[in-house]
């Protein structure tokens, strides 16, 4: 009897503990549900709202921003939207106002203050483009210098390797959209033979697209002189094939000791400059600069924060005042056919340009190619806490940086679209001569300024958001493949 009462309360004793487990159970599947579901919402959430056509088409100046977080090499992205935001300035100027481009007083007209030296560096587009390859080569060669330093070789050969496969695809696709684009203005009449650029629309879509295949497919060739749907775009065959010359040396050097790197990366250099390789020289360079920043910064710090300024001697202020003032003021040079032979402070330097770099090509190009490597050195060696790399990484800057390569693509587009539509349409009706000195005509290049400017800045974000991202994942998947 005793034994039939034990198991009967042990029956009682597991059945309470099987209902409370269960219960248990319920409740941790309920919490599991729960939050399931509400991961689910969000991620679905953040999806549509990354997503979202209205977020993609808002301006930047509308929507929140979060804290940017700056390294030591943030300065290169603010000088390069800088310089892009000049090469603006230099198409523009040629577009609609070429008698300001003349060297100060290389003629007795030649009397604007906004030629003078240095004022005028807003104005040297060519000078901007030299800019844009010393830092790209600085830039790509950044990682695998380090890693060859570090006796990481397996690592850099991979970087090298999945940067290649990737460069091309970087480069050149958004340039097939953007002149997609450019098509699709020429259909609707907005582009046409007014401007520098002549646009001579075949005489149906079928046509047209097939001469853009065409005049895309040479494109592809490194070797290529640009593209006919836009004339600017003459640099991307020239940072093509000096990414490649980054790469190559890149690999070629990954196992060499730090001292035969250096050396070697310098003799190179000074090579292409001595054969008028000039965006050669200017990658390389590129690369000897990020290889004297390692040396002069062994280990680097990426969160800095370049609001935290630390003492600095006075000598070494004054030494890089001295040589910002010297590089922006060589980094102005005018062009021979701006009258850089006759302009106050540049006459004096056209004797130094050596004889291999006489002629009508390159004899313009020899002090701006020389000094653009240079002044990333100086602004690299300045550190970030000088008022120079404080500026480059300050909100705006960093902005046009952010923009940069869609900015360089998209504005010529609309300073031969509306820009010029505007000028001519408003000039025409209210009378305006368009000739130097009108006060109406500069009166209407201001106005035309105003509007074209902040679409150009915002066609450029939405090219950035949706054309740009997509071409970097794209190029990302390709190394998995």
């Amino acid at each position: 009897m005793s034994l039939v009462l034990a198991v009967a309360e042990k029956g009682q004793v597991d059945t309470s503990l099987s209902e409370k487990k269960h219960s248990e159970y319920l409740e941790l599947e309920n919490n599991c549900r729960s939050v399931l579901l509400t991961k689910l919402f969000q991620a679905h959430q953040a999806r549509y709202d990354d997503s979202s056509s209205m977020d993609i088409l808002k301006p930047s100046i509308f929507t929140s921003r979060k804290p940017r977080k700056l390294d030591r090499t943030s300065y290169l992205n603010g000088l390069r939207g800088l310089a892009c935001l000049f090469v603006v300035f230099h198409h523009g100027t040629e577009q609609f106002y070429p008698w300001i481009r003349a060297g100060f007083l290389s003629t007795p007209t030649a009397t604007n203050l906004l030629s003078l030296p240095i004022v005028r560096i807003w104005l040297s587009g060519h000078a901007m483009v030299d800019i844009f390859f010393v830092i790209s080569g600085y830039v790509l060669s950044a990682k695998p210098l380090r890693l060859a330093r570090e006796g990481q070789h397996v690592e850099a050969y991979k970087t090298i390797a999945s940067s290649t496969l990737r460069r091309g695809v970087r480069l050149y696709l958004p340039c097939l959209v953007h002149t997609l684009v450019v098509v699709c203005f020429m259909r609707v009449g907005w582009l046409g033979d007014r401007g520098l650029q002549k646009w001579n629309p075949a005489p149906s879509l079928i046509e047209e697209l097939q001469k853009w295949l065409r005049a895309s497919l040479v494109f592809f060739n490194p070797f290529s002189l640009g593209h006919d749907y836009e004339s600017h775009l003459w640099t991307m065959p020239h940072e093509f094939q000096g990414s490649m010359v980054v790469y190559l040396s890149c690999l070629a050097l990954a196992r060499s000791t730090n001292i035969f790197r250096s050396l070697t990366l310098f003799i190179l250099a000074a090579y292409w400059m001595y054969m008028t390789h000039w965006y050669y020289f200017l990658f390389t360079a590129g690369m000897v600069c990020a290889d004297l920043h390692m040396i002069l910064e062994p280990s680097i710090n990426l969160d800095i924060d370049p609001e935290q300024p630390a003492k600095r001697s006075l000598l070494k202020r004054i030494f890089h005042g001295v040589a910002v003032f010297a590089c922006l003021w060589l980094l102005s040079f005018p062009r021979f056919n701006e009258g850089a032979d006759q302009s106050l402070g540049y006459a004096s330097l056209v004797p130094w340009i050596p004889p291999s770099w006489r002629g009508e090509v390159y004899q313009s190009m020899w002090w701006l190619v020389i000094t653009a490597p240079v002044f990333i050195a100086v602004l690299d060696s300045a550190g970030h806490e000088s008022v120079y790399q404080k500026f480059l990484c300050s909100g705006f800057i960093q902005y046009l940086g952010d923009i940069s390569f869609a900015l360089y693509l998209c504005h010529g587009m609309w300073i031969n679209s509306l820009g010029l539509e505007m000028v001519h349409s408003i000039c025409g009706r209210w009378g305006f001569q368009m000739v130097e000195g009108d006060v109406g005509f500069v009166g209407v290049l201001i106005l035309t300024s105003l509007v074209v400017m902040p679409l150009t800045f915002w066609h450029s974000e939405v090219f950035t958001r949706t054309v740009d991202k997509a071409t970097l994942r794209l190029s990302a998947r390709l190394t998995k493949l």
